[in-house]
């Protein structure tokens, strides 16, 4: 198995994994002889290479506790080690940082989880793909805050910058450091409003800056003075949660640009209702911004559009010329397959995506029981005839809510079945149907069933059985539900204690 490990050779910082799993940057360092590093679950010592073994005065063969470096490459500045290692078995429940979490050996292992999620790398990149003609010119800025929507930031974030794209969005700085431990060089924005102390971390990390509020602005002014901030001035056009109000953004356009260190990327704003069709709301705020930019008169880079905009053309980007078009589309959900709504992605015919996550659990007990016998908490639901049960091992402790009780079904054998009496935390039971009925009879402990994906049932009728949307149907996923990335192109299988 193949890893990479990127250490910075001209005095910068090295990322590595400590003794409890969790990945950290080291700070500058004077030459030092060796890091710790932790690698596919083997503690491993790797030499932290100077200038001149980069610049081939050393020629020594460099190895890892005796596994041998397969390539040694300066990539902007940063080394690339390409190490190859057999790693020992892991447990799929381990705990670990989303940032470069250890992949599990083999699909084997995934017989050893309960519940598991599959996230299919293929789709990933038809989606970037998709998504990227259908932007232009304008470009793509991939949102993967929440653990990429829960489908794993560390691991699809580098399949994302691969297939060209070359902004990420996060919500919070801790989520853009670990992007830069996973490897990400391109521009990271945090969209949430930084907190005091926010700052040194966003300039150590190289992650862009939202100015939200004349506060904000202050606090990177007084921060300025030896520190070097890029930063993105967010509007408040009508979302009311976030942001200037458009009479306050010339006055601190001009602070900004009057303060030493200081780089002002752009402007953005966030729709509220861009994902229903001919909302009044929508084409307010995009007026209130274009009207903002026109009086400014600045050649600032800008970004407006999301998700629901751009499937419903009702974004800066269906309204503007070419040579006037927004910089970035902030896309999230879309990249993992999905839209708003089951409407607007079907509504659309020059997309087509395709779904990347789905939830399995599997047969943990099989069970008969008698007619006018009640099933888990509460009694709410009691067999009216001889049954055959399926108890799953998922429950909502993983991220199933509890409010898919007595609504949802499952596709197990092949078939639809029903979810009966109340989910557990790490539980829930299925109807088989009658105990000598085909469907009961074939199946056994260890049989997989799905709880959603793209055959059905789907995301969007989870979220319509538990009265929420996709998003979090995706993003209340458990950190202990094991992810396994599967790659239809390369036939790859990685499966990882935590996305």
């Amino acid at each position: 198995m193949n890893a990479l490990l990127f250490i910075d050779p001209v005095g910068k910082s090295a990322r590595r994994r400590n003794p409890s799993g969790r990945s950290d940057i080291l700070p500058p360092f004077a030459p030092r002889p060796y890091v710790n590093v932790r690698l596919d679950s083997c503690a491993v010592c790797v030499s932290i290479f100077t200038e001149s073994r980069l610049s081939g005065q050393d020629r020594t063969e460099p190895s890892a506790d005796g596994v041998p470096i397969r390539s040694l490459q300066l990539q902007n500045e940063i080394l690339v080690l390409d190490i190859s290692a057999s790693p020992p078995h892991i447990d799929p429940y381990a705990q670990s940082s989303s940032a470069g979490a250890p992949p599990l050996p083999s699909n084997a292992d995934a017989t050893g989880c309960s519940v598991y999620a599959e996230v299919d790398l293929s789709a990933m990149r038809h989606n970037v793909r998709a998504l990227r003609k259908r932007v232009a010119p304008a470009k793509l800025m991939a949102v993967v805050k929440a653990d990429a929507y829960g489908h794993g930031a560390a691991r699809l974030a580098p399949v994302l910058q691969n297939e060209g794209v070359e902004a990420f969005a996060v919500a919070r700085p801790r989520e853009g450091v670990e992007l830069r431990e996973s490897g990400i060089t391109g521009r990271i924005l945090v969209l949430g409003a930084p907190l005091p102390g926010d700052l040194t971390n966003c300039e150590r990390h190289e992650l862009d800056v939202t100015v939200s509020s004349r506060d904000v602005a202050d606090r990177i002014v007084d921060a300025a003075p030896g520190a070097r901030l890029h930063v993105h001035l967010k509007v408040d056009t009508g979302m009311s949660r976030l942001g200037l109000a458009p009479d306050q953004v010339p006055e601190t356009v001009d602070r900004l640009r009057q303060t030493p260190g200081v780089t002002i990327e752009g402007l953005w704003t966030h729709f509220a209702t861009a994902d229903d069709p001919g909302h009044a709301l929508t084409e307010t705020q995009r007026t209130r911004f274009e009207t903002l930019r026109r009086d400014l008169g600045l050649p600032l880079s800008f970004h407006t559009d999301n998700t629901g905009a751009l499937l419903t053309d009702s974004g800066t980007l269906a309204h503007s010329s070419a040579s006037d078009a927004p910089t970035y589309i902030r896309t999230g959900i879309a990249l993992y397959g999905l839209a708003p709504t089951q409407t607007l992605i079907e509504a659309d015919a020059e997309i087509t995506l395709r779904p990347a996550l789905t939830l399995r659990a599997r047969v943990t007990h099989v069970r008969t029981i008698e007619a006018g016998t009640s099933v888990s908490y509460g009694a709410t639901w009691t067999a009216d005839r001889p049954t055959r049960l399926a108890t799953l091992g998922a429950g909502y402790g993983d991220g199933y809510p509890r409010l898919l009780s007595g609504r949802a079904r499952v596709r197990i054998g092949g078939e639809l079945r029903p979810v009966v009496g109340t989910i557990c935390m790490d539980m829930c039971m299925v109807d088989l149907g009658p105990p000598d009925g085909p469907l009961a009879r074939r199946i056994e402990v260890g049989d997989a069933a799905t709880l959603f994906g793209p055959g059905g049932p789907t995301a969007y009728d989870i979220a319509r059985w538990a009265e929420t949307i996709p998003y979090e149907i995706c993003c209340n996923l458990s950190r202990r539900v094991p992810r396994a990335y599967v790659d239809v192109e390369t036939s790859n299988e990685t499966i990882v204690g935590r996305g």
